[in-house]
C-alpha cells in the first residue's frame, strides 16, 4: 500500500501545474465581449449539450427539422 504525505508546498505545486495546463488549453479572451454575443454563445452551448441526449419523439424531431430547413415563402 502506498503511503505519502503532501506538504502545503507540494500541493501548491500540483495546483499550479494543473492551473497552468488548463489556462493553456482554455485561454481567456483579453478583449471585451458584446453581451449579446456572450448570451448567444451561452445559449448555443446549452443547446449543443442538451441536444445530444434527446430520446424518443423522433416524429416530432423530424417535423422540427423539416420546418427549420424549408424556406418560408408568404
Amino acid at each position: 500500500m502506498f503511503h505519502f504525505s503532501l506538504t502545503l508546498d507540494s500541493m501548491l505545486q500540483v495546483f499550479n501545474f494543473f492551473k497552468s495546463r488548463i489556462e493553456m488549453q482554455y485561454p481567456l479572451s483579453e478583449g471585451k465581449m458584446d453581451p449579446y454575443q456572450a448570451s448567444k454563445e451561452q445559449h448555443e452551448s446549452f443547446m449543443k449539450n442538451r441536444c445530444t441526449s434527446v430520446l424518443g419523439r423522433d416524429d416530432v424531431l423530424q417535423q422540427v427539422i423539416v420546418f427549420h430547413w424549408i424556406p418560408y415563402t408568404p
